[in-house]
C-alpha cells in the first residue's frame, strides 16, 4: 500500500538554496547554469569533515569529469545547540537562502521485525527525535499496509506519539520441520544438494515408509516456506518503493531512517529470493527522489535463537541474506546500513544524527551534451581527503 506525504503548509517545506556562485568562480558564470549537488562527507566515526573548498572535490557525470565551481558548508544545529544559541538568536540573523532545518522521515518495515527489537528500536528513535533541532522536520511512516502514518512536521510530540502504534508483525511461519530461511530459499530454488542435507537431517532414523512420506512432507514444507519469505519480501519492497516515490513530492533533500528486521536476498545468485533487481530499482528512486537512505538493521536472529533454544544450523547464513538485501538497497541509494545486534539502536541513530548534522552544496558547471537527457545520468563525488566517507545520490537527471 503506497503511502502519501503531504506538506499541507509553507511551514513544512524544506526549500533548498538556489545554485551558489563562489567567490573565486569565473566571470560572467551564470548560476543557473550549474547544477546542485547534495553530499555529506565524513571520517570514519561518522563526523562530518569541515574546511573544503571546490578543489578538494572531484564530481563525474557518466564518467566526464566536471568542473566544481562552489562548495557551501551547510550545518544545523541540535536541540542541545538551539537552546544554547537562543539568547542571541534575536541580535542575530540567518544567513538569507541557507536551509535551517532537515527534513527526516522514520520508515519502519512492520512485518520485518519482532516485538522485543521493534520497542527497544521505537524507544531509540524518541531519544533521536529529541536531539533533533525545534525547527527540523520529522514524519513517521509503518509499511507495507500503512496503519501509522505522520506528515513531516515540526511538532515533534506527534511523531512521538505515532511510535507508540508502530506494531511487530513479524511471525516465523508455522513448521513441523526445522527448516531454516537460508535452506527454504534454496529449496524453493531446487537446490539438489541442500534438500538432501535437509532430509538426512529431519528423516534420519525413520523406517523406510515413514522416511518416504518425511522426506516429501519436507520437500513441500521447504516450497512452501521459500515461497511465503519471497511473498514478505516483495510487500516489503513494494511499501519501500511507495514511501520513496512519496517523498519525492517533497523538495529538497530527505533523509530516510528505514527500520527493519532485514530484507532476505539469496546468496547463490540464482533461483527464488532473488530479489536484486527491485532493490537496485528502489535506490534509484532513492536517487532521483533526492532521498539520502540510513538502514538500521534490527538484526536479533542470534540471541532469539538462543532464547528459544533452537539455534539454525545456517544462522550466519541466515544473517547474511537477511542484511545482504538491505546492503544492496542503501548501496544503489548512496546510503549505509547499521547493523544491531544488541541494545535498543541507540549508537546507530547517534550515529545518524552525527552524520547529518552537516553537508556540501555543490554548484557543478555541466557540459550542454549533459543536459535534456530522458535517463538517470551516473554522478560520482570524489574528495581528496584520505579516509573519507562521501554520501551522495548516484545519479541525476539533468534539465535542458
Amino acid at each position: 500500500m503506497h503511502t502519501k506525504l503531504i506538506l499541507a503548509a509553507a511551514l513544512t517545506l524544506v526549500v533548498s538554496p538556489s545554485p551558489l556562485v563562489a567567490q573565486n568562480q569565473p566571470p560572467f558564470k551564470s548560476a543557473v547554469e550549474l547544477v546542485s549537488v547534495d553530499v555529506q562527507v565524513v571520517d570514519k566515526d561518522g563526523k562530518p569533515i569541515a574546511g573544503m573548498t571546490p578543489a578538494d572535490f572531484e564530481v563525474t557525470i557518466d564518467g566526464r569529469k566536471r568542473t566544481v565551481v562552489s562548495a557551501q558548508l551547510i550545518q544545523y544545529q541540535s536541540a542541545a545547540q538551539a537552546a544554547a544559541a537562543a539568547p542571541a538568536a534575536s541580535a542575530t540573523a540567518a544567513p538569507a537562502g541557507t536551509p535551517q532545518r532537515r527534513l527526516y522521515v522514520i520508515g519502519v518495515d512492520e512485518q520485518s521485525i519482532r516485538l522485543g527489537s521493534a520497542r527497544a528500536a521505537m524507544e531509540a528513535a524518541k531519544r533521536f527525535i529529541a536531539q533533533l533541532g525545534p525547527d527540523d522536520l520529522v514524519g513517521l511512516v509503518a509499511y507495507p499496509q500503512g496503519g501509522v502514518r505522520v506528515e513531516p512536521t515540526n511538532n515533534h510530540a506527534q511523531v512521538v506519539a505515532g511510535l507508540d502504534k508502530v506494531r511487530a508483525l513479524f511471525e516465523p511461519p508455522p513448521s513441523r520441520y526445522f527448516i531454516s530461511a537460508a535452506e527454504a530459499i534454496d529449496i524453493a530454488s531446487s537446490n539438489s544438494g541442500t534438500l538432501g542435507q535437509v532430509h538426512e537431517r529431519e528423516c534420519a532414523g525413520l523406517e523406510q515408509f515413514a522416511e518416504m512420506a518425511c522426506k516429501r512432507q519436507v520437500a513441500m514444507e521447504g516450497q512452501a516456506l521459500g515461497i511465503a519469505l519471497e511473498a514478505t519480501i516483495a510487500q516489503s519492497l513494494g511499501g519501500l518503493r511507495g514511501l520513496l516515490n512519496d517523498m519525492g513530492t517533497l523538495p529538497g533533500r530527505k533523509i530516510l531512517v528505514m527500520i527493519s528486521g532485514g530484507l532476505a536476498m539469496s546468496d547463490r545468485g540464482v533461483g527464488r529470493g532473488d530479489e536484486g533487481g527491485r532493490m537496485v530499482d528502489i535506490g534509484q528512486i532513492a536517487a532521483r527522489t533526492n532521498t539520502s537512505l540510513y538502514a538500521l538493521h534490527m538484526d536479533t536472529k542470534f540471541l532469539d535463537a538462543f532464547a528459544e533454544r533452537r539455534v539454525s544450523h545456517t544462522i550466519f547464513r541466515d544473517e547474511t541474506i537477511f542484511n545482504a538485501g538491505l546492503e544492496r538497497v542503501a548501496a544503489a541509494a548512496g546510503g549505509t546500513v547499521f547493523r544491531v545486534r544488541t541494545g535498543s539502536g541507540d549508537p546507530a541513530f547517534s550515529r545518524v544524527l552525527l552524520e547529518t548534522s552537516a553537508q556540501y552544496l555543490l554548484g557543478v558547471d555541466v557540459a550542454p551534451e549533459d543536459r535534456g537527457s530522458k535517463t538517470a545520468q551516473i554522478i560520482k563525488v570524489k574528495v581528496k581527503p584520505k579516509g573519507a566517507t562521501v554520501r551522495h545520490r548516484m545519479s541525476v537527471v539533468i534539465p535542458k
